[in-house]
């Protein structure tokens, strides 16, 4: 547009110097005709350039060769009316070709324009020399001046062109850069596709020919984001703010569908261009959702476990536990939260702990099972099979402890029991006679019961914080009921604090003194 008003100012000052030469009128119609031709040739050249074909030489060389022809013809016509002003007429009537034909300046081909120029000129001149009697020094210095015109016109655009090379290898070592690293970059006008790089081009799995005849680039997101994606576009291009990244989708050649992140950032040079850089973002959708996935799994099978679970601080301290867990140790969530893995842990079993956490810590081993027993808020002690592991982070940096703890009360329980059958059973079988048997089962169910034998009365082991028991009343219970945990008090083995004698062999006496069978009473009752 710039260069088409450049020549219609200089066509209008030509045309003006010719009104105030009075021409005759035959001369005038043929300057008409010329003029005319002038508007026909501007119409043919203006369709060429906005054409495919207007940027092929072999179109723009014969229409530039047509308008210096008319050139030479127009100021030909009324050289006799134009006397000294000829020379410059014909200088700035050749510089207007260079304008509307910029093939000259910005391309190899400048020699072939500029020859075309100077053979019109050449024409001229001698025309105007040799039949009009125009100064020879005038045309010399005019020539010499639309010489040094082109030929500075010449360095200038070769230096912008130099410019503008670099400018180009700049951007396509980003865009190749972007390709190898796997973001596409594509530049839209108003929606539809004007440029884009490889990766891309490949991301879409379309060509560019058939990215650039889609009516816009929104068409290939998913049906159900396509409204919300065109809304955002008109809202961009009228100025409104806009996120300028978001995520969305789009779909391929093939049907695949492609999470992609988009940031936008809007070219200054157009009004309704925006350059775009398209992130594949597949792979982390799918591993977030796996992720997801996987806590949601784990999360369901902590808090519906069976077992106890629970996290903790490389200190100890209780971090998160499962209801299992609360259930087993008698606490709530919150109490708990304020304890340590030792605070809940037998006095006995506190050592081994913190051996276990010890040597996890120092790497020495990546987890242990151990059996132990925690104390519960009642008071109760509770067997648990322990299960413990450090969990370390990816640059083996510990980070918690994870416990799962399995009640075994019921398995002590009964392997008590088995130890106690197997004593008794074992005292019947060796003693010579079931009068000689009693003594043989106390004993043998006080080992099992890790009771003390004091003469022949059972006392229980104390602990560092127990107690002696000390239990009253007439001895009615057999022997077994000593081993009843943890409330040894109801074994009456010795009334009125008097440990228990040998009952006697025989009469009645024996009843009486032992609270057991003699036996005779025995074998009476067999």
């Amino acid at each position: 547009m710039v260069n088409g008003l450049a020549v219609a100012a200089i066509i209008a000052g030509v045309g003006y110097r010719l009104w105030q030469a009075h021409l005759p009128a035959d001369v005038l119609r043929v300057e008409a005709v010329l003029f005319g031709l002038g508007i026909l040739l501007g119409v043919v050249a203006v369709t060429a350039r906005v054409s495919k074909l207007g940027s092929r030489l072999t179109v723009q060389l014969p229409i530039m060769a047509a308008a210096a022809i008319l050139a030479v013809l127009v100021l030909g016509a009324a050289g006799r009316w134009l006397g000294d002003d000829l020379p410059p007429l014909a200088a700035v009537s050749f510089a207007a070709v260079f304008l509307q034909f910029d093939v000259g300046l910005n391309s190899r081909h400048f020699i072939y324009v500029f020859a075309i120029a100077i053979l019109g000129l050449g024409v001229l001149w001698s025309y105007a020399v040799t039949q009009l009697m125009v100064s020879v020094s005038a045309v010399v210095i005019w020539t010499l001046v639309l010489m040094g015109l082109g030929i500075l016109a010449l360095l200038t655009s070769r230096a912008v062109a130099r410019d503008l090379g670099v400018q180009v290898e700049r951007q396509s070592s980003l865009l190749a850069t972007l390709s190898d690293l796997g973001e596409g970059l594509v530049i839209t006008e108003s929606g539809r596709f004007v440029a884009g790089n490889d990766a891309y081009v490949n991301l879409t799995g379309y060509s560019r020919d058939e990215l650039a005849a889609m009516p816009s680039l929104v068409g290939m997101a998913p049906e159900e984001q396509r409204e919300q994606l065109a809304a955002n576009l008109a809202n961009r291009l009228s100025g409104r703010k806009v996120p300028a990244r978001y995520t969305s989708a789009l779909i391929t050649k093939s049907g695949r569908r492609v999470e992609v992140e988009v940031a936008i950032h809007r070219v200054t040079t157009r009004r309704d261009q925006l350059l775009a850089l398209v992130s594949d973002i597949t792979e982390r959708r799918r591993a977030e959702a796996g992720e997801r996935e996987s806590e949601t799994r784990f999360r369901t099978l902590f808090q519906q476990a069976q077992a106890g679970m629970a996290f903790a601080s490389l200190d100890g301290h209780i971090a998160t536990v499962n209801p299992a867990f609360c259930e087993l140790v008698g606490y709530s969530d919150t109490q708990l939260r304020t304890l340590s893995l030792l605070d809940i842990t037998h006095p006995d079993d506190v050592a081994t702990l913190r051996e276990a956490m010890r040597t996890m810590l120092a790497g020495e081993e990546e987890g242990r099972r151990i059996e132990k027993r925690y104390t519960r808020k009642d008071g109760e002690h509770v067997w648990v099979d322990l299960t413990m592991r450090l969990v370390r982070d990816t640059d083996d940096r510990p980070m918690y402890f994870q416990t799962v703890a399995v009640d075994i009360r019921d398995r002590k329980r009964a392997e008590v029991l088995q130890a106690a059958r197997f004593a008794v059973t074992q005292a019947l079988v060796t003693s010579p006679g079931w009068d000689n048997a009693a003594p043989g089962v106390l004993e043998g169910l006080c080992r099992t019961l890790d009771w003390e034998l004091a003469g022949r009365a059972a006392i229980p082991r104390r602990s560092k914080r127990q107690p002696p028991i000390r239990p009253t009343g007439a001895a009615r219970d057999s022997p077994a009921a000593c081993g009843r945990r943890p409330h040894p008090s109801r074994c009456r083995i010795w009334p009125a604090t008097r440990p228990l004698a040998p009952p006697p062999r025989s009469g009645p006496a024996c009843m009486a003194s032992s609270g057991f069978p003699c036996a005779a009473g025995a074998a009476s009752s067999r």
